[in-house]
């Protein structure tokens, strides 16, 4: 949701897209690039993401199962929420929570010809790009990075931009529209 045209940076896929940026998960060692999350923070934000009732959660994550966060997503979802979350690229699966009906898995199309994933595999699961994503990054800066998790982003834009054009548009509807 970056801005367009502002002489700054980047702009992303839904540039007028308005954020609700909760942060749930946390660094341990600062240099390390992956973040760690427990159900507590996850389940936090996502109560608030509730309680704001926003249009569309973005899960760049993937994890085990968790029942109180399955039981929240099933809320939101009773409350029309879209939930976009990634696949985990460490065992080609669609992981946890992107393996909950009406949530809209995504896996790096990289993934396809690289690290085993096929549509045999898994008919739900939608590829978009996410190797070599250039993306912001810590003290201003920018970098590139790759995994589900960017493809998620990517999806989770384009999920916005046909929300916004029909706003009635089911889960299935979207992802139908994704897939052609």
């Amino acid at each position: 949701a970056a801005t367009a045209n502002n002489d700054i940076g980047i702009y992303g896929v839904a540039p007028e897209a308005h954020l609700l940026g909760l942060k749930s998960c946390f660094y341990q060692i600062e240099t390390k690039s992956y973040a760690i999350c427990s159900s507590w923070s996850l389940a936090k934000a996502l109560d608030f993401a509730i309680l704001e009732e926003v249009d569309i959660v973005n899960f760049s994550l993937s994890g085990p199962k968790d029942n109180l966060l399955t039981r929240m997503i099933n809320e939101g979802q009773k409350r029309e929420i879209i939930f976009v979350a990634a696949t985990d690229d460490r065992n080609h699966q669609a992981g946890f929570p992107a393996s909950l009906p009406n949530v809209i898995a995504v896996a790096s199309a990289e993934d396809l010809k690289d690290n085993g994933y096929s549509n045999k595999q898994n008919k739900n699961i939608l590829h978009a790009p996410g190797q070599e994503i250039l993306s912001t990054a810590p003290r201003n800066k920018y970098d590139f990075f790759s995994g589900s998790s960017l493809a998620t982003a990517i999806v989770s834009g384009s999920v916005a931009l046909l929300k916004e054009k029909n706003p009635s548009l089911s889960v299935k509807e979207i992802v139908n529209l994704l897939k052609s």
